[in-house]
């Protein structure tokens, strides 16, 4: 290894740790999808198209079906949900692994709306309607757009989601 490619390694400044406050995004609402469901986003990588946040649906509510075109990692911090295409019910401590270019809807089945999930997603969410059209797209894009424009109105202080910054 030359000189460059070991001071690369060891310069630290370019690649640091981000902690986030739990309290330094807000919960909002996933419009146009449904207001029921509440997203609050920690990270969005423009490159990967990664998007990183926790989620939370009303009791009986969900999203209709959808299709991924990247991965999408979701791990249950409380309550009960379910895709509806699958006999399974995820539960506080599950994992789900969704691999590209899977299909499905979700409903959460909790006694109450504190079901919620961290959700790790890369790639696209392309919603369908009845005849397999799509009808929503969603990116980093609409994700980073949908924070900072729930910021704005509500005068909430809107933290740097995509660099390296943390919040308070």
């Amino acid at each position: 290894m030359n000189a460059e490619a070991t001071l690369a390694l060891n310069d630290v400044s370019a690649i640091d740790t981000v902690h986030i406050a739990g309290n330094a995004t807000p919960w909002i609402p996933f419009a146009p999808i449904n207001d029921k469901i509440l997203l609050k986003y920690f990270k969005i990588n423009p490159v990967t198209g990664e998007v990183v946040l926790l989620m939370k649906a009303a009791k009986g509510e969900g999203a209709h079906i959808h299709r991924h075109t990247g991965t999408v990692m979701v791990y249950t911090l409380s309550g009960r949900w379910k895709y509806d295409q699958h006999d399974w019910i995820a539960q506080a401590g599950d994992f789900v692994f969704e691999p590209s270019e899977s299909s499905h809807s979700f409903t959460n089945l909790s006694d109450d709306d504190n079901g919620m999930a961290l959700v790790v997603s890369t790639g696209e969410l392309h919603f369908l309607d009845e005849d397999g059209k799509v009808t929503f797209v969603e990116t980093w894009r609409t994700a980073l757009s949908r924070y900072q424009d729930y910021c704005k109105a509500h005068n909430f202080p809107e933290i740097d989601l995509i660099g390296c910054q943390g919040g308070r």
